[in-house]
């Protein structure tokens, strides 16, 4: 055969191959794009059915209630959980505890306690932050070689796959990852704790609230306002929750109908005033951590003006308390 002519058959064969990777690619977009709007109706489908507004009074009783601004801010875990959105502690106890042991590792009152003060003290922000820090400091190359090593291990590992999906986020800032600030993820979920502990029996509501006013101060420190402070917990789950596809679009879905309901006419953010006034919280939990000789070491000063007071009660009932230091 001439040179020219199987160059010719050559140009058809790759001209063919190409077209048809191109096909795939559409198909695979295709396919992607149904299985996150079949996503996103079953979300609002589910929200429509069991997460609407319930409330044992009214949606004026979250205004007037005492802790009112722990109500609204712990919302969104109170329209999750099917409870009443204007009463403090879960009313389900079976649902709390099993929120609490299966989530949270929480089978006692210590175990519940230790995790609020772990929680108030660094979270999942101090060793996101550390991650994304680290990984904004590598050189260029370093930062390939870590995507492509996190590439190879994702397809045997949850772990990773997770770990290269939040790499990508940092390095590309996706939604403000670089800065989104988990304080917010953090201190809802404390008090949303707290209410549930209220529920399984371990804390009494006055325990809970009062533990749950360290969590509302970090949380008015941090943000503007209402619509600031979910930005940042939307973002925040988003980050943790590490991933993509028909789960992402889901997750951004019930972000969406659950803030629509919490912002409603009869919602808690609508009804509680942001700059609503804060109590002082006694500290009274790191007492009883300090009397059983569970308090963690902390670091010589706390990360934000916010913890102080938590600080000097540690350092408090560690000096007054039966203290075995123990790590965090």
């Amino acid at each position: 055969m001439e040179p020219a002519y199987l160059a010719g058959i050559l140009v058809v064969v790759v001209v063919i191959i190409a077209g048809r990777l191109a096909m795939n690619r559409l198909f695979d977009r295709a396919h992607a794009r149904a299985h996150r709007q079949r996503a996103r109706r079953e979300v609002r489908r589910d929200v429509a059915s069991h997460h609407q507004s319930r409330f044992l009074v009214g949606p004026h009783a979250v205004a007037t209630h005492p802790a009112g601004w722990q109500l609204a801010a712990s919302s969104w875990y109170a329209l999750a959980a099917g409870e009443p959105l204007d009463t403090f502690g879960y009313t389900d106890t079976r649902h709390s505890l099993a929120i609490l042991a299966e989530a949270w590792a929480v089978r006692s009152r210590e175990d519940l306690h230790r995790q609020l003060l772990s929680l108030l003290v660094s979270g999942h922000r101090t060793d996101f932050g550390a991650e994304r820090a680290q990984w904004l400091a590598m050189p260029p190359a370093d930062q390939r070689a870590l995507a492509s090593g996190l590439h190879r291990d994702a397809k045997h590992s949850g772990t990773a796959a997770q770990t290269e999906l939040r790499l990508h986020r940092v390095l590309k800032d996706v939604r403000g990852a670089r800065t989104v600030d988990l304080t917010a993820w953090d201190l809802v979920r404390t008090i949303m704790l707290a209410r549930a502990g209220v529920g399984a029996g371990y804390l009494s509501e006055a325990e809970a609230i009062d533990t749950g006013w360290i969590a509302a101060a970090g949380l008015r420190a941090s943000y503007r306002d209402w619509a600031d402070l979910h930005d940042h917990f939307a973002r925040g789950r988003w980050y943790w929750e590490g991933v993509d596809g028909a789960g992402e679009a889901a997750s951004d879905e019930q972000a969406r109908q659950f803030l629509a309901v919490l912002n409603g006419p009869a919602g808690p953010l609508s009804v509680v005033p942001w700059d609503a006034p804060l109590r002082q919280s006694s500290f009274g939990f790191v007492g009883d951590l300090g009397s059983a000789g569970l308090l963690p070491h902390l670091p010589p000063t706390p990360a934000r003006p916010w913890q102080s007071g938590l600080w000097g009660a540690v350092r408090s009932a560690g000096v007054g308390g039966h203290h075995r230091p123990q790590g965090p």
